[in-house]
């Protein structure tokens, strides 16, 4: 696998570039950054052979893979973070986040992320989600015995909520 020192140059000025925009925006430390360069250098080069010229320019591949491998790699990251922790999100209420059989990280980490959405909301909001995840709104509303203008309006900031923490796919 030879590689010609101009895209070499290029995909460091790429990874350079993508990696700066995670700092400025807190998604990644400023000590982690070289970290996160190099390994950035290294995934491009392990799928280097990978390249279909058919399909596109080598500057294209390098764009391609580093903004999509660059999400994977720094999900897995944290991925691994947080499992270095207790699983219980909740230590008074004994609450785990068991992993099902076959679910892919994405979907752990997504679940594990609503669970800690849901863990944060104060006792009644959390009553209110746990209603909701069986009953439409006209059922959850006469069980908790709220009228549905406030049942829905406590549910605009329920989503407010899920919003601010990064989780609009999940309300999608």
């Amino acid at each position: 696998m030879q590689i010609e020192r101009r895209l070499l140059d290029f995909a460091e000025m790429v990874i350079a570039a993508e990696v700066r925009k995670l700092v400025r925006s807190g998604t990644i430390r400023r000590a982690d950054a070289e970290d996160t360069r190099g390994e950035m250098m290294l995934i491009l080069m392990t799928v280097w052979d990978l390249h279909d010229p058919k399909r596109g320019t080598r500057e294209a591949f390098i764009n391609k893979v580093v903004g999509t491998r660059l999400v994977s790699f720094l999900r897995a990251k944290y991925a691994k973070k947080r499992g270095r922790h207790p699983q219980s999100l909740d230590a008074a209420s004994g609450v785990v986040a068991p992993v099902a059989v076959g679910e892919s990280d994405r979907d752990t980490d997504l679940r594990l992320d609503v669970m800690d959405a849901i863990n944060s909301l104060p006792p009644r909001q959390r009553d209110i989600v746990d209603v909701l995840a069986r009953e439409n709104v006209s059922d959850a509303a006469k069980e908790l015995d709220l009228a549905r203008s406030t049942l829905r309006g406590v549910c605009a900031s329920i989503r407010t909520d899920f919003y601010d923490r990064g989780l609009e796919e999940y309300l999608g």
